[in-house]
């Protein structure tokens, strides 16, 4: 039962792969787990031996992504796809749920970085939230009033 993604036939692997792309709602999740899981599929179809879908498998394309030097977030968008894939087939009898436990317990890669730009302070985004509109007269600075000066709302 680990040979969930080794099927003989394009048509299978599309009826595997529409089970996880019609459990998300979102056109953009979508399309990018498409595309991961054809690429999981096209990486797996090249191994020799083949080998079954384990959590062995999935840790192993993890490094062959690492090893590619795509980003952390590349990386863990294409794992989160294939988790994806392991529960909706064990959900669906096709994968024993062991199997998909294991598989969704393959850790991402962590992401590293530094936050650039210049960060409001709590206070700083509080003051700027409870600031007035700027369209009204309460938000326009009386400095600025001149009398004749009239602003539509």
């Amino acid at each position: 039962m680990s040979d969930l993604i080794v099927v003989p036939q394009t048509s299978h692997w599309h009826k595997l792969k529409a089970l996880v792309l019609d459990s998300v709602s979102s056109p953009i999740t979508r399309r990018v787990y498409n595309l991961g899981l054809d690429e999981f599929f096209a990486w797996l179809s090249v191994q020799e031996p083949r080998p079954g879908f384990t959590k062995a498998t999935v840790s192993a394309w993890r490094v062959a992504l690492e090893a590619r030097g795509l980003g952390s977030v590349s990386i863990n968008v294409r794992i989160t796809a294939v988790r994806k894939l392991a529960v909706e087939a064990a959900d669906n009898g096709l994968l024993a749920p062991e199997l998909a436990n294991g598989i969704t317990r393959v850790k991402g890669v962590a992401s590293k970085g530094v936050r650039l730009g210049n960060w409001l302070s709590l206070r700083q985004a509080q003051a700027l939230l409870n600031a007035p509109d700027i369209a009204t007269m309460k938000g326009i600075p009386r400095s600025t009033w001149n009398g004749t000066t009239k602003v539509s709302t």
